[in-house]
């Protein structure tokens, strides 16, 4: 028998021969192909406490799938794709995640005379939990409604008293069919169109906020914030060997990317174990982490000491192998109701 946090089978691949982009903030991670879609019937896909709450997400210019041209990852938690469309139309998509995802969608006409679109963005919500995803099983069976509210389109998803949904707006408005969001636009000369997606996960009946939403300023927004305070802190280290200056300098890029806040205790970061699959604490991966990086931020081993304190085992529970004392293996929060680490479920084995 196998338990969700020890789940057997090799892990789903990520996607297709020419790689995959990876974009992680907190509990949110987004896989994706390097042309920006999130492809179905794989392991991509928008991902927010253990759950996937966006597991397609094309674009289509005129009926086709632009070319790719170009992928960067700009942060740990935004990228930029760049398309073509024959000889005069650039796709450029913006994508930031963050307890949710926001994408800018913009089309430009180099051209020299007006050129209509007809894009066409097509999304799918399966909410399959992480772990299903990573082996490659089939989601499980539930209740399934996709409908219109208002200009945004909503997917509602029902296992027992296990409640989720996906929450899509879109600026300007878009002409719905069925789960296809649907632009017809005439893109001037020398010119540009541009929309706004913004995904909300909902748990429970409470729409979750992103970090980012369609309007306000990326760069104001909490995880840049909080990444551009942490290269503040970090020590320079100044070196001949190129070697040497690039692996620290991603390796601090990495922790920073890593970190999770409880918005219990906002002033506590802990560790994750990994990207993608193990953004959540771990009681083994994040202390030695920490204790490794204590020289480039003592704050970070405080608060996973604090939060393993915190959690510590008290009962005597076998289905999670509890024991008072006893420091904790996992946690996960796939059917968990709040957005503190406490409302996760913790295996101690």
């Amino acid at each position: 028998m196998s338990v969700p946090w020890n789940p057997a089978g090799e892990p789903a691949p990520l996607g297709s021969a020419d790689g995959t982009i990876t974009l992680v903030e907190g509990s949110a991670f987004c896989i994706s192909g390097r042309t920006g879609n999130l492809a179905p019937g794989g392991a991509q896909g928008l991902f927010f406490r253990d759950t996937r709450f966006l597991s397609r997400l094309e674009v289509r210019v005129n009926g086709a799938t632009p070319e790719r041209l170009a992928a960067t990852v700009t942060d740990p938690f935004s990228a930029a794709f760049v398309s073509r469309v024959g000889p005069t139309l650039l796709v450029i998509r913006h994508r930031y995640i963050g307890r949710g995802m926001r994408e800018d969608l913009t089309v430009r006409n180099y051209g020299e005379e007006a050129a209509f679109c007809s894009i066409e963005l097509i999304l799918e919500a399966d909410f399959a939990d992480l772990f299903d995803v990573k082996a490659g099983r089939a989601p499980a069976a539930a209740d399934h409604v996709v409908e219109v509210v208002g200009d945004d389109l909503v997917f509602r998803h029902r296992r027992g008293a296990h409640r989720r949904g996906t929450h899509i707006a879109l600026t300007p408005p878009a002409r719905l069919s069925g789960t296809d969001a649907i632009y017809e636009v005439i893109v001037p000369a020398k010119g540009e169109w541009s929309t706004c997606v913004e995904v909300s996960p909902v748990i429970d009946a409470e729409v979750i906020e992103p970090r980012w939403r369609c309007g306000q300023p990326v760069e104001r927004a909490t995880p840049v914030e909080r990444l551009a305070q942490w290269r503040r802190r970090v020590p320079l280290v100044e070196t001949d060997h190129v070697g040497l200056r690039t692996v620290v300098a991603r390796s601090a890029e990495d922790l920073g990317a890593l970190r999770i806040f409880d918005p219990d205790f906002p002033e506590r970061a802990v560790v994750a174990a990994g990207a993608p699959w193990f953004m959540t604490l771990f009681g083994r991966d994040s202390l030695i982490t920490s204790w490794m990086a204590l020289l480039i931020d003592p704050d970070l081993a405080l608060g996973v000491l604090q939060t393993l304190a915190r959690f510590q085992g008290q009962d005597e529970d076998a289905r999670y192998e509890e024991e008072p004392g006893r420091i904790l293996h996992e946690m996960r929060f796939s059917e968990a109701s709040s957005l503190s680490l406490g409302g996760g479920k913790v295996y101690y084995g």
